[in-house]
């Protein structure tokens, strides 16, 4: 491991330690069912999301349901120690410490960072 690999797994566990939360990530198949092949898991992951704002786009029509979230949340994995399953578009996480449980929905993955694997969360 060079220097570099060094201070970057340091920086990610002082981070881990301060800002980490319990979070279960629960892994669907391509019908929202368990899936049988990826085992669900508790973690301690980064979890940053904003405030909860969301605009509803059907001015308050309640036949429309469409909305939007005023910045995108995200989930932030240790790569040096996660080694769970890969999480996949569709999978749901869910925030064990905060009020109210709540749930997210997995967008997009990103495994391209040399220390995170980082999860787009939308509302679930």
């Amino acid at each position: 491991m060079s220097e570099l690999d060094d201070l970057r797994a340091e920086l990610t566990e002082e981070v881990d330690d301060v800002m980490g939360e319990p979070v279960l990530l629960a892994f669907l198949d391509g019908e929202q069912r368990s899936d049988p092949a990826r085992e669900n898991t508790v973690v301690n992951a980064v979890l940053r999301c904003d405030a909860g704002h969301a605009f509803n786009l059907a001015k308050g029509s309640k036949k429309e349901r469409t909305s939007l979230s005023a910045e995108p949340s995200f989930l932030e994995l240790s790569r040096s120690d996660y080694g769970g399953p890969m999480p996949k578009t569709g999978d749901k996480v869910q925030a064990l410490s905060r009020a109210g449980l709540p749930w997210f929905e997995v967008l997009d993955v990103s495994d391209r960072g040399a220390s995170r694997i980082i999860l787009e969360l939308g509302e679930a």
